[in-house]
C-alpha cells in the first residue's frame, strides 16, 4: 500500500491547472497512474476532473487498483474526465463505488 489517506478534506484529485493557480500553465493529466492507495472517510474517495468544462481535459489516466473504503462515492468522474480506466478497485460497503458523468470512462 503505497499511502493511506484517512478522514479529512484532501483526497485523491486530478484535474487540470486552468492557469488560474500558476499563470501561463494549463496542463490537463494525461497518462498518469494512481495505484495502490487506501482512501477512506472521505465524501468522494477521488475526483477526476474540474467539473468546471465539458471538454475532455482529464484523459487516459489509470486509476487502480486501490481501495476506497466509506465514502459517499468512490470515484467521481466529472464531464471532463474521459477514457479513463477505474478498474480494478475495491470499494467494500459503499453504495455508489463510481459517479461517471464524464465519456469512456472504464470501472
Amino acid at each position: 500500500m503505497e499511502n493511506q489517506l484517512r478522514n479529512g478534506r484532501v483526497r485523491i484529485t486530478l484535474h487540470d491547472d486552468d492557469g488560474a493557480v500558476y499563470p501561463g500553465c494549463a496542463a490537463a493529466p494525461v497518462l498518469e497512474v494512481i495505484t495502490g492507495n487506501l482512501v477512506s472517510d472521505f465524501e468522494d474517495g477521488m475526483v477526476a476532473g474540474s467539473g468546471i468544462v465539458t471538454l475532455p481535459r482529464v484523459i487516459s489516466n489509470r486509476i487502480g487498483p486501490n481501495t476506497f473504503d466509506n465514502h459517499q462515492i468512490g470515484v467521481n468522474f466529472s464531464d471532463d474526465a474521459w477514457v479513463n480506466d477505474a478498474t480494478g478497485n475495491y470499494y467494500p460497503g459503499m453504495l455508489t463505488p463510481v459517479s461517471d458523468g464524464g465519456t469512456g470512462n472504464l470501472f
